[in-house]
Order: C-alpha cells, then structure tokens, then sequence
C-alpha cells in the first residue's frame, strides 16, 4: 500500500513533461535488459514517453518493433487485450495519420 501512496504522490507533484522525459528515461534503460518482461516493461514506458521519444521515423519504427515484441509478450502469457494495444500502438507510430486500427 504504501508504495501505491508513494506513486501516487510522485504522480502529483510532477508535471507531465517531467514525466514523460522519466519515462523515456527508464525505457531506454530497460531496452538494454535482454529479457522479455524488461522489454515489455520498455515498451510500457516508451509508450508514455509522448513527445520526447520522436526523433523521427528511426525512433518510432524501433518503438513499433519493441511493441510487436511486447504484443508477442503478452500473446504468449493469454493478456489478449494488451496484446493488441501494443500492436495499436505500434502501427500508430508507423502512419502518420489519426487513423484507428
């Protein structure tokens, strides 16, 4: 319980920049781990990375890339409903149109 207070608070006092630049952070962090639950964890933070992790299409395909591996992640583990969030999320990052899958 107290670590859900201590998110909370964390949550509370920084702004949404801070955050996201944090979470690009510790994505990038978690990338460099060899294991599939770091890299579905990387995949959950660059994902709330926002505007800090587009440094153009380079970046965005290897996000989409880290999301299919995430997708198969959670595939493999019967969570079918992230699954295809991840995959939303990655074929958004690779068109660049509003478009809904």
């Amino acid at each position: 319980f107290s670590h859900n207070k201590l998110q909370f608070t964390f949550q509370y006092i920084i702004d949404q920049a801070e955050k996201e630049r944090l979470h690009l952070v510790i994505g990038r962090k978690l990338l460099k781990q060899s294991n599939d639950a770091s890299k579905h964890q990387a995949a959950v933070h660059l994902n709330l990375s926002g505007r800090y992790l587009t440094n153009g299409m380079v970046d965005r395909v290897k996000l989409a890339k880290t999301n299919l591996e995430a997708s198969k992640y959670c595939e493999f583990r019967a969570a079918f409903r992230d699954s295809v969030s991840f995959l939303r999320a990655g074929l958004m990052l690779l068109t660049d149109s509003e478009e809904k899958w």
